[in-house]
This record gives C-alpha cells, structure tokens and sequence, in this order.
C-alpha cells in the first residue's frame, strides 16, 4: 500500500478520501496523478465515491458531478456499501439530490439500494406522462422505497408538486410519515423549498406536527440551515420556543450567522446557541488544544473574585480556556491534576451561561456554570468577559458581594446596560419571593444591584427575556424555587419589569408591540 492509500487514521480512511470530502477537484485530481487508488475501500466499507458524496465543500451540482465523474473514470467503484448500508445512490437519494441520483444510474450504479418501482422513477425524475400511465395501470400508491418513502413523500422530497398533486388526487395517503415519522412538510424544508412548502401548508400540512422523536418542521428546517424555509415557518404559525424529546430547542441547532439572527429576531434566546457558535459570533478560531504551561495552569488554575468592580482578569491560563471553550477535566488531565480534594478548576465550558450583542457588534458573555453540583469541578462563576469581535477580549472579575455567583439568567440590554434579571445560583443563597437584578454599564462596565418593587416573578432561572418598549422588560416561562421548602414549580405567568421605575406588573396588558 503506497503513501496516498496508507490510513490517515486509526479508522483506516485514506488521504484520497479525505480529500473526496473536502477538498477541490484539482487536489483529488493531483493526489490520483500521483498514485492514490481511487478503488480504495475503508475497514469500515467507505468507497472513496461515498466518502465524495458527504463533501463539505461548498460547490455547485454541475462541480460537484463533476468530482463523481471524474473519480468513477478513475476506478472508483460504484456499488459497494458501507457496514451501515450506505451506498452512493442511497445516500444521494435520502438527501434528495435526484439530478445526481440519475447520474450514477447513467453511470450504470445498480439501482437495487433504491428500492424504487417503475412509479417511483417516474416520480423522482419528474416524468408526468409515465406517472399518470402508471397510475392508470393501478400503479400501488402505498409502496415503500427504501428510504420509507411512499410514492407521494417521494415527489414532496423530490420538489415536484404538480404530481403530488396528482398523486393526491388518485388517492395518496395525506396522513403518510416516512422514517422514524418524517412528515412530508419535513422532506420539503430539508431541502429549503419553499414552493412545496407553501403549497403544503396551504394543503393543510400542520407546521407543528412532529416526528418519533420530537422534531418538528421548524427544527429540521434550522438543523439543514434552511433560511428561507425557517422565515415562511415563522410567518405560518410555528413556535420557535419548543423543545423535542431530548429537551432540544432550535436556537442550539443553529450553524450560522444567519440562522441566529433569524431566530433572535423570532423571540429566542441568543445564549442558547452552541458553544461552536459562540466562538464564531465572537471571532475566535476555535481550538482544542490547551496552550499554557504548567506553571501557568497552576498558578491561576483556581476560581477567584475580583477585588474591584471591575477587576480586570486575563491571565494566561483562562485566555486559553476561553478560546478552547474544554471541559475543565481536559485542563486538570493534562497536568496530571485533580480536583477532588481541592478547589474546581477554572472553566469557560459552562450552563446557563447568558450571551449578549451590543450595538457596535462586540459580545458578552456572562456568568454560568460548569458541570453539575456532584461533580468536582462544578462551580458558579460572576465574571464578564468583554468579546472585541477580533478574537480579543477581556475577562472581568467582581467582588462577590458585589456581583455574586450567578447562572441561568437573562440579560437584555438597554443602553447603556444590560439588566441581569434571575438566578438559579447555590441552594443555600436561593431567596423565595424574591427576584434578583443586576445592571452592568456597558461603558464602564461596572456592576451594580437593583431593588425592585411589586409582584415580581420570585427567585427565577431558565427563563426567556425581552425588551418590549423602551422601558419595559418582559419576563416569561422559566422555573421559580418557592416556598420554605426550594420547591420549583414552573413559571407559568408573564411578568414585566418598568425600568423607569422598577415595578413589576404580573400578567400586565401593556406589551409594546
């Protein structure tokens, strides 16, 4: 086996089809000039043609056809199937790229992964005639591919409404899901068709029924980074606020810029995002390596509280945990440390932790925890770390009775600050009845509590956020801890917050919009 079959890892994957994945044409092209056998099947059964077919770069179809004719010429074998059953037409098929689907098949790929009967050829190839001479024949309307797909989910995955239509008409089953319950207004947003769309929920397609596991339309459509599907969503009804079954919620799902901005706009909470996504919103190139010495870890491993308000506090070895966003066991392992027995181990990797833009575009980040209460690093931190939007930032520390530990908060801003409402915070320092605030002066990025007044919401966390008027905040959903005895209940109420006065209002008519 010559240098460009050998594995480029422990999997057994060769450097050919590393670069089938994401590298340009003419770098496949070189690395096969050179040697690299593009018959190469991994350990694992990933021909280098499927490996091509999951490429992360961004190209055209006519670019990408191009790569897949150009390795098939080479010798890339057409048929062969991963362990997990994922074969080139399959594959291609499930994501519903059909033109190359018909490629492959030119090609002479054998069509059996397909599982597809006359009709449904006709259906994915967009060929009218042939489906309403197949329907006339008795053609069943209730077949599955083998993607679990019935003719009509089908023609909806592959964009073609007309004979959906047609389909309908001979008698399809509107009720019909596909795998794992895939709904057919799920296969048109995964793909961004906001014709089919469109023409679905005009249908009567519930924008909010979802799959076995919870999905819903607007959560596929936000995990293909479909925009404009997202958008006409939003405007038909769907609620950007659910969750799925594992307690997922869209904004986490968000894999750019633009995504987020979207789902802000909706009403959601920014600090949901990812921590892949906080790194790139605040224009750090994300790393995993921890890069500090050890003198350097041991001497500012540790948790402490600023002295001023604010005291700034950058420091070799949690710049490095800021821009590494790793659990603090990657730290304490690397310097063959522990925190059992001794304080947790600083850590940017943290929940409830609230994320904010300013208006001249720099963000920050405040406050949260990492891990849970029984794990040894767990811990609850005040900072504020300041995000310039060049990869620079600045970490500010607090006393603690100035600013206390605090997670699970909001904050919204409104100049010049932002107003830190709600905590979840340590059990002992939980007040029932009571509703924490904070404002954080943007300029001077001092820190100061806030007494309010009326029927406030109680000890709040988790709950969502936002600025209505001018001067009003609106609090809603989130848990409160009540009661002598911590319970907590869920917060069921809208409450808002006048800044010009600081009173609360429970379930108050003025809303601002």
């Amino acid at each position: 086996m010559d240098s460009f079959t050998a594995s480029a890892s422990e999997t057994g994957t060769s450097v050919l089809g590393v670069a089938a994945k994401s590298a340009r044409l003419e770098t496949i092209k070189a690395l096969i000039e050179a040697g690299a056998d593009a018959g190469h099947v991994d350990p694992n059964g990933y021909s280098i043609l499927v490996n091509a077919v999951y490429r992360t770069v961004n190209e055209t179809v006519d670019e990408h056809l191009a790569v897949l004719e150009y390795l098939i010429a080479s010798g890339a074998p057409l048929d062969v199937a991963s362990k997990y059953g994922e074969s080139v037409l399959n594959v291609l098929s499930s994501r519903g790229e059909f033109a190359k689907v018909k490629f492959l098949l030119d090609q002479g790929a054998n069509p059996e992964p397909l599982g597809w009967t006359p009709l449904f050829f006709a259906v994915a190839f967009g060929r009218m005639p042939e489906v309403r001479a197949l329907l006339d024949q008795g053609a069943s309307l209730d077949e599955r591919d083998r993607g679990m797909r019935t003719p009509f989910l089908l023609s909806v995955h592959a964009g073609h409404q007309r004979i959906s239509e047609m389909l309908l008409e001979s008698g399809s089953d509107r009720s019909v899901t596909g795998h794992c319950g895939h709904t057919a207004l799920m296969d048109a947003v995964a793909r961004d068709d906001v014709a089919m769309m469109n023409w679905l929920i005009s249908q009567g397609w519930d924008v909010e029924a979802a799959d076995d596991f919870g999905n819903f339309p607007l959560n596929v459509a936000v995990q293909h980074n479909a925009l404009a599907c997202v958008a006409g969503l939003l405007r038909a009804g769907a609620s950007a606020s659910r969750r799925n079954e594992s307690g997922t919620g869209v904004m986490s799902e968000a894999t750019t810029p633009e995504m987020v901005n979207l789902l802000v706009a909706a009403g959601e909470e920014l600090s949901e995002i990812d921590p892949a996504m906080r790194s790139r919103l605040t224009g750090i190139e994300p790393s995993e390596e921890i890069q500090v010495s050890e003198v350097e870890y041991r001497e500012f491993r540790n948790r402490r509280f600023g002295q001023r308000n604010p005291d700034r506090m950058n420091n070799p070895y949690w710049e490095s945990m800021v821009r590494t966003r790793v659990w603090a066991y990657a730290a304490t392992s690397k310097f063959s440390d522990s925190s059992f027995g001794q304080d947790p181990a600083w850590c940017f990797k943290r929940f409830g932790q609230s994320i904010t833009r300013l208006p001249d575009g720099r963000y920050v980040e405040i406050a949260g925890e990492h891990e849970d209460f029984y794990d040894p690093d767990f811990c609850i931190y005040n900072d504020v770390v300041i995000h310039h939007g060049d990869g620079t930032f600045d970490i500010l520390g607090y006393p603690e009775h100035v600013f206390p530990p605090t997670d699970f908060h909001s904050a919204t801003y409104q100049a010049p600050y932002l107003y830190l409402i709600g905590n979840l915070g340590y059990p002992q320092e939980r007040q029932p009845g009571e509703t924490p605030i904070f404002r954080l002066h943007c300029d001077l990025w001092t820190i100061e509590r806030i007494q309010s007044h009326g029927e406030n919401p109680g000890w709040i966390h988790s709950h969502k956020a936002r600025l209505i008027t001018e001067n009003q905040i609106e609090i809603r959903g989130g848990s409160v801890i009540t009661g002598a005895e911590r319970e907590m209940i869920d917060n069921e109420s809208t409450f808002i917050l006048d800044l010009s006065t600081m009173i609360w209002q429970k379930d108050a008519t003025i809303r601002g919009e």
